[in-house]
């Protein structure tokens, strides 16, 4: 017997409103302050921890690290096509292989740099060749500069994972912290599966943007509550790595297809790819048209995973098909975040409408279902 489902999509808020410090401005405070010696070693010539630097000098409140991945590979993919950087090496005068390809950055990067012009406050991009030159894990062996693009790209992703393993501590430790979080976690969760709903044989599931793991004891009175973590889950300290995902949207890359494969290794896409290794063709789909409530809580709705979004949406049909969003919010800091959660969501359904084919429709989406009631934006008390 197929049961109506209903998806539960949650963010970081979700966690936040648990008791779970797992905003990046914890995280970079730990990082700041909780590390041995070795550790933050790495992570102060860690490109990223330098990108987070430079865009700290313009807002000193910022916290998107995903935004900021996201600014600094849209660059540099469009820099790197760039003509001048086609020529990867050269021979010296004492007929060495040289990297033709970091003296271009070198060069272009100081004059950038060292221009009247040259304002850190201002952008990033004036800082990303600069940050590159200047990079210790690329200087700090002059004899094995980096002689292509693909290397460098290399280089960067490998100091991204090196942030992820990092993260991948702070939470495990947070977690560890607070001893009510799973119970407090479960509870929030079956309130949430009631709310909007008159009938109590929905089948839930949970589709979070967390990393950290909701786990629930096998019920025989009601049907199982499904829970798929998108971008990987925490991973034990024993092991020492990181299975959890930061990354960057595939919407962001160029849509002509001329993309250098290290850059497409940054997407959200291609890296969860590696995080489902036991599919069988007897699994049903997780996001399928059994779904007639889509309930979101606790995620900013950005532009990181709008894919994401769009996918769920198309699959589901929202226009032509009887299906209701509602997107829940949590005032705090004795802040009404009613006005910034509707700006958010009229920005995600006006963003889904332009991508829908049929462009009259897409125009008029967002009005049709509100006529329909079929969207809501509550407070969630």
């Amino acid at each position: 017997m197929q049961h109506e489902e209903q998806l539960i999509i949650i963010g970081n808020g979700f966690d936040l409103n648990n008791g779970l410090n797992s905003s990046f401005k914890d995280f970079f405070e730990w990082v700041n302050t909780g590390l041995d010696e070795t550790s933050q070693r790495i992570w102060n010539s860690n490109f990223w921890n330098e990108v987070f630097q430079v865009v700290k000098l313009s807002d000193p409140t910022w916290f998107d690290v995903e935004k900021q991945i996201g600014e600094v590979i849209k660059y540099l993919q469009q820099e790197f096509t760039r003509e001048e950087y086609l020529k990867p090496t050269f021979k010296d005068d004492f007929g060495y292989v040289k990297s033709g390809l970091f003296r271009r950055i070198i060069e272009k990067s100081e004059k950038i740099y060292f221009s009247d012009e040259y304002d850190t406050n201002l952008t990033l991009n004036q800082s990303i060749l600069h940050l590159i030159a200047t990079n210790a894990n690329f200087v700090g062996n002059v004899r094995r500069l980096p002689t292509s693009v693909d290397e460098i790209m290399k280089s960067l992703f490998s100091q991204l994972t090196y942030l992820e393993k990092l993260l991948n501590m702070y939470l495990l430790q947070e977690i560890d912290k607070n001893p009510e979080y799973s119970k407090i976690t479960q509870q929030k969760i079956f309130t949430l599966s009631k709310l909007a709903v008159d009938k109590s044989d929905y089948r839930v599931k949970v589709l979070s943007f967390n990393y950290s793991p909701i786990k629930f004891a096998p019920d025989t009175h009601t049907l199982p509550i499904i829970v798929k973590n998108v971008h990987g889950e925490l991973t034990p300290a024993v092991r020492g790595d990181s299975n959890i995902i930061l990354g960057i949207d595939q919407s962001l890359l160029f849509s002509d297809g001329n993309v250098q494969f290290s850059i497409v290794e940054f997407t959200k896409t291609y890296r969860t790819l590696f995080l489902q290794k036991h599919v069988t063709v007897t699994e049903s789909s997780f996001i399928n048209k059994n779904i007639k409530v889509v309930k979101f809580y606790g995620h900013s709705l950005g532009s990181a995973d709008y894919s994401y979004f769009q996918s769920i949406f198309d699959e589901l049909d929202i226009y032509n098909r009887e299906v209701y969003l509602f997107f829940y919010y949590s005032n705090y800091d004795e802040v009404d975040r009613g006005p910034e959660q509707y700006e958010r969501v009229y920005q995600l359904m006006s963003d889904y409408g332009m991508s829908m084919q049929n462009v009259s429709q897409g125009k008029n989406l967002l009005h049709k279902m509100q006529l329909e009631n079929r969207i809501s934006i509550t407070p969630l008390t």
